[in-house]
């Protein structure tokens, strides 16, 4: 008997991609939501937010004790991680505007 696969823990977008103006460039929370939103349309990146949840789960059910101090390490890590997205799109977008490929 052939198992199913499980439903996936990130579903795909249904609605089309955002689009960025530069009123959201200044904005952490809605520049963020926007980063956010163009990853999840990206396959690669929600099939492997999948098998990190997975390994993350296996190592939560392996070590337990050692369970809070990996979740903090992987929470710095994550903001570390969007605090860099966040300058790479800005420098982008500012890239874009310097060489006329966008309005400000």
């Amino acid at each position: 008997m052939t198992r199913s696969p499980p439903p996936p823990l990130y579903p795909v977008p249904t609605e089309p991609g955002p689009t960025l103006d530069p009123s959201m460039i200044e904005d952490d929370q809605e520049l963020a939501e926007v980063i956010d939103q163009v990853i999840l349309l990206d396959a690669a990146a929600r099939v492997r937010q999948e098998h990190v949840a997975l390994h993350q789960n296996a190592l939560r059910e392996a070590a337990p004790e050692s369970w809070p101090l990996f979740a903090r390490v992987e929470e710095l890590t994550s903001e570390r991680s969007s605090e860099l997205s966040l300058i790479l799109v800005r420098w982008a977008f500012k890239e874009g505007v310097r060489c006329g490929r966008g309005q400000r």
